[in-house]
């Protein structure tokens, strides 16, 4: 016993150099980092479906090329600015909003930077031209419900308008209607197109951006309205509307064609 406290004393300053290492690896390993604030435990920002060779943009600093589709970052908490870059696709850009040890997924929205456009004729441009002729401009009382159910998207005067869906099971509603702190949910608008408004539909195999035909253009916006709200156009042209047609397309005609656009 003498022996070990002989020894312990010798060696106090490398022990306690090697204990305050695994101490920090440990912290760190937890998720624990140390900034302006003190010492703070981080999230993780987990981004899917990520075309190839995607750049990523965090607070405008470019931190990481992710080759498999499939990246998480471990962020600060509070708010950051994300930006995703491609060579095929437009920019993408979002807030998220990170919380301390957990999970924020994001799926961006991936818009072709050339949309592929391809004219339908016989049988399929006779229903594509039916289906958008009958389309209707979704109502207060008949709207697209969206966002996991959680959200009524509707056309009213010259807005496109979203609120809480009170008709369906919601647990979460989009933070961009209800105030987390308060509780209190109320109408936002989510767009003002310019021109007449022609249609105004989901996007295909998602549920936060619908697609608008107005005026001489179809394009995409997200749903949330707060800056960097994105938008993407897609056909430019006389336009009588737009109507969904595969999982992965929609059909838009500008009087003379019919064209299916490929997302």
């Amino acid at each position: 016993m003498t022996q070990f406290f002989q020894t312990l004393k010798a060696y106090w300053f490398l022990i306690a150099i090697i204990l305050v290492i695994g101490g920090l690896s440990g912290a760190y390993i937890a998720g624990y980092r140390l900034d302006q604030g003190g010492i703070t435990r981080v999230g993780t920002l987990i981004l899917t479906d990520l075309p190839p060779q995607a750049a990523v943009y965090i607070d405008q600093a470019r931190m990481v090329s992710i080759i498999g589709g499939h990246g998480a970052i471990t962020l600060t908490p509070g708010t950051h600015s994300i930006i995703i870059d491609t060579q095929e696709y437009l920019p993408w850009n979002d807030i998220v909003a990170i919380e301390q040890g957990k999970d924020t997924i994001k799926k961006p929205i991936l818009i072709p930077a050339e949309p592929k456009g391809t004219a339908l004729t016989g049988e399929n441009a006779s229903k594509a031209l039916e289906l958008i002729r009958g389309g209707e401009l979704p109502t207060i009382s008949a709207p697209l419900l969206l966002s996991g159910g959680c959200a009524n998207v509707y056309f009213s005067g010259t807005h496109i308008l979203a609120e809480r869906a009170t008709t369906t099971p919601c647990a979460t509603p989009p933070s961009y209607l209800c105030d987390e702190d308060t509780g209190v949910c109320a109408p936002v608008i989510v767009y003002s197109p310019n021109g007449p408004v022609h249609s105004v539909i989901p996007f295909p195999s998602r549920d936060d951006a619908v697609i608008v035909s107005a005026g001489n253009l179809v394009y995409v916006v997200e749903l949330d309205p707060r800056e960097p709200q994105f938008f993407a156009p897609l056909f430019k042209g006389r336009s009588i509307g737009a109507a969904p047609w595969s999982e992965r397309s929609v059909v838009v005609s500008n009087g003379t064609q019919v064209i299916e656009l490929s997302l």
